[in-house]
């Protein structure tokens, strides 16, 4: 029997199967691994599994607030060009790098992006940049050189 083949006859069976009684079940079950000669287990969770347009589960709890691109690149940028400084930082100069980052950049935040901008946490500006943190990588562990007068 071929792959196809037997895709087509697990897709006709599936939905028997999920209708059927726990006889029924074992029947459709019995006869299945004949059939195809698999395994009881395997075709079990193969009658299982669900379909790709149910595979997918709607997100919990409130929707994200603050992964706009706009708000994102933003917060990118800056980390870049404040070198890695901490998010508690980083929230405290976002207000005097808003306007040079327009000017600069040529991109226009709009209202509400700005008043998020100026709302957000630092503990939520490390979830965002916590993919950039590690791709940057850390040069040690402060901004500052040594002097040779200390040597």
């Amino acid at each position: 029997m071929s792959k196809q083949a037997r895709q087509e006859y697990l897709s006709e069976i599936k939905e028997r199967y999920k209708t059927a009684n726990k006889s029924e079940k074992v029947q459709i079950l019995d006869q299945f691994c004949f059939v195809c000669k698999y395994n009881r287990k395997y075709v079990i969770r193969l009658l299982n599994k669900r379909t790709s347009k149910s595979q997918r589960r709607k997100r919990s709890g409130r929707p994200r607030k603050y992964n706009t691109p706009v708000i994102v690149h933003f917060l990118k940028v800056l980390l870049r060009q404040t070198n890695l400084i901490c998010s508690k930082r980083l929230k405290a100069s976002m207000p005097l790098w808003l306007d040079s980052y327009e000017s600069t950049y040529c991109i226009r935040i709009p209202e509400p992006d700005r008043e998020k901008l100026l709302q957000i946490s630092p503990a939520t500006i490390d979830r965002l940049l916590s993919k950039e943190r590690k791709k940057i990588g850390k040069h040690g562990l402060s901004t500052t050189k040594s002097g040779n007068l200390l040597k």
